[in-house]
Formats: C-alpha cells, sequence, structure tokens
C-alpha cells in the first residue's frame, strides 16, 4: 500500500512539473520578442519573476508605437500560475494591444478590455496599467485597472507618482466606466516612466526619455 500511494505521489509531482513547463512555455511565447523603438526612445526587456514559485501565470507587458511620436506602455497580470492564467493573459494582452493600436485613450481601452474578459467567462482576475506617452511634448495619459500608479523617476533619483483611478480589476462588475487621468508635461531631461509591479510580482517596465527604456 505504501508503494502505491508514493507511485501516486510520483505521478503526481510528475504531471505538476509537466503543467509548470507547459505553462512557462506558453506564456513566454505570448510575451513580446522584440520592443518597438521612437526616434527619442530606446526600448529593452527582461522578464524576471520574484519567486520560483511564481515562475509562470499570467505577467505581461506591452509596447505598443502608434506613431513616431506617440507609444503605449502595458504591465498587467492574471492572477494564478497554471496554464489558465497564460492563456487569458494572451487573450487580454491582445484585446489591449488591438484598442490601444486604434487610437483609443487608456481608460477605453481597459474598459473595453474588462467587457472582454465578462464575455470570455472566465473566474480569473487582472489587474493593469496602460500609459499613453507623447514624446513629442511629454504628456501622459494613465489609466489603472487595480494596479499601482507609475512612478516618474528623476535623474537625481527622487521620484512622484502619476496619479489615476485606480478603478476595479479586469472581472470584477464595474459600477462606472474605468476613468483615466491626463498629466502635463513632466519631463526634465532623462527622466523615466517607470510601470510599477502588481504588489505580488516584481517584473517592471519602464520608458527612459532621451536614453534607455528598460522592462524588468
Amino acid at each position: 500500500m505504501m508503494a502505491a500511494l508514493l507511485g501516486a505521489a510520483l505521478q503526481r509531482v510528475g504531471l505538476n512539473e509537466k503543467q509548470h513547463q507547459t505553462a512557462d512555455c506558453l506564456q513566454r511565447r505570448l510575451l513580446p520578442s522584440t520592443l518597438p523603438e521612437l526616434p527619442r526612445l530606446t526600448t529593452a526587456a527582461r522578464y524576471r519573476p520574484a519567486t520560483v514559485t511564481a515562475k509562470v501565470g499570467g505577467d505581461w507587458y506591452d509596447v505598443i508605437r502608434l506613431t513616431d511620436e506617440r507609444m503605449v506602455l502595458v504591465v498587467g497580470d492574471v492572477e494564478g500560475h497554471a496554464v489558465e492564467s497564460a492563456a487569458v493573459m494572451g487573450q487580454v494582452r491582445t484585446a489591449v494591444a488591438a484598442y490601444a493600436s486604434e487610437g483609443h485613450p487608456p481608460a477605453t481601452v481597459i474598459d473595453r478590455t474588462a467587457r472582454l474578459l465578462t464575455a470570455l467567462r472566465t473566474e480569473l482576475l487582472v489587474t493593469c496599467c496602460v500609459l499613453a506617452l507623447d514624446t513629442a511634448d511629454g504628456t501622459t495619459e494613465v489609466a489603472l485597472a487595480g494596479h499601482p500608479e507609475p512612478l516618474v523617476l528623476r535623474p537625481d533619483g527622487s521620484t512622484s507618482t502619476l496619479d489615476a483611478p485606480v478603478n476595479v480589476p479586469l472581472g470584477v462588475p464595474a459600477p462606472d466606466a474605468y476613468r483615466g487621468r491626463e498629466h502635463p508635461p513632466a519631463w526634465e531631461g532623462p527622466d523615466a516612466v517607470l510601470e510599477r509591479p502588481d504588489r505580488r510580482k516584481r517584473h517592471r517596465s519602464g520608458i527612459q526619455r532621451s536614453g534607455t527604456s528598460r522592462l524588468r
């Protein structure tokens, strides 16, 4: 009987490892392989989960080029660490990118994605931050779905937030339409806009004006 129990346990371990590898492969294939560049921006990316247990799941990031002067930066997280989380992440990332590419403001992008997620009938919740940046005049527009506000990191190391209504995560019935907030130019030289990670994760993204965009 002990041998049977041990065999069953080993079988479950093998199955879990296989599912883990499948989710890991799926997630990494759904993340962008390259990031676009703007004349005033250089972009780069590195994905680094916080812990081994958070190795797979629904984390994603994206940089969407609209014109030579406008770009949309996205960071999001689907709850859970399984194949379903990675699959939902792929659907949400595609929806956000499609709505952003149509030129909708960040709040509309999140609102439409929320409605799509409801139609998918998934029980998973999604948090995300969508930030539209105009490199010509330095204006930004931010919309959040249960995600921390982006930071402005200055050359001297000081930071400030780009405040916006937090709104509810995607997948939670929203009492009102999602709202965003536009910020006037706040650039002074090579400042960087950093999208802070979800409190449960440690991936981070950012755009540095006239310098390097980093996503880690």
